[in-house]
């Protein structure tokens, strides 16, 4: 087994957190206060990035706080991107302003960030499992204003993006653990449920269709038993 340890991003704390790692480029950040670093590494190489600071403005009363959403790779034009929200709390009320919240996009072809001039939804949680990436395109799932669930799918090429409704096809009895995942290149959700030791799966057939999710037979997990 091979240990790899991540260069230091922030000289003063010791933890980076790993995002993900796609052809082999591990993402990875730091925060430090309102501060926030964010460093691709290629451990082959040795080859290290620190990606310059995101878009913030100052805003009186406000906070910025920066939610890193995914990272990728763009297969039609060679680069790769980080997507994220930046958003503004005000330090003494403790509240969000939403005309001053944009989704930023990041290029390393460009070494830039840009603001996207849509609205999205955001992930559910900061844990990564509800964010997956597949050709070119990053995924996450979270909840509308109308709390229905849904699938988020960015190309990360042409930078639309498109949303499904989810299904999950089951009740949501029995707090089940939700995880999105890759399976045999299908994007495909997972709840596993400790009560009943049950996992159910789903599979999406196509992107913004709602009836093309396919739920495969409940599997059943037996107990193990340690000595």
């Amino acid at each position: 087994m091979v240990t790899l340890v991540l260069p230091s991003l922030f000289e003063e704390i010791d933890f980076d957190r790993v995002l993900d790692c796609v052809n082999g480029i591990i993402y990875h950040y730091k925060t430090a206060g309102l501060n926030v670093k964010i460093g691709l590494w290629n451990p082959k190489t040795d080859k290290r990035k620190i990606i310059p600071p995101s878009i913030i403005t100052n805003e009186s009363d406000f906070d910025p706080e920066v939610r890193i959403h995914r990272f990728g790779y763009d297969n039609v034009n060679d680069d790769y991107k980080v997507i994220q929200y930046v958003y503004y709390i005000h330090h003494e009320f403790d509240t969000y302003a939403s005309a001053l919240a944009n989704w930023q996009i990041y290029s390393l072809k460009s070494n830039c960030w840009k603001k996207l001039d849509f609205e999205m939804t955001q992930k559910e949680a900061t844990h990564e499992s509800y964010v997956a990436y597949l050709n070119g395109v990053c995924h996450w799932w979270g909840w509308e204003d109308d709390e229905k669930e849904v699938l988020v799918s960015f190309n990360l090429s042409i930078e639309p993006f498109r949303t499904t409704l989810i299904d999950w096809g089951q009740s949501d009895t029995g707090h089940p653990t939700r995880t999105l995942v890759m399976l045999n290149e299908s994007i495909t959700l997972i709840s596993s449920f400790d009560e009943n030791s049950r996992i159910e799966i789903s599979i999406l057939g196509e992107v913004g269709v709602e009836e093309s999710w396919v739920k495969l037979d409940p599997l059943q997990i037996c107990g193990i038993q340690w000595e």
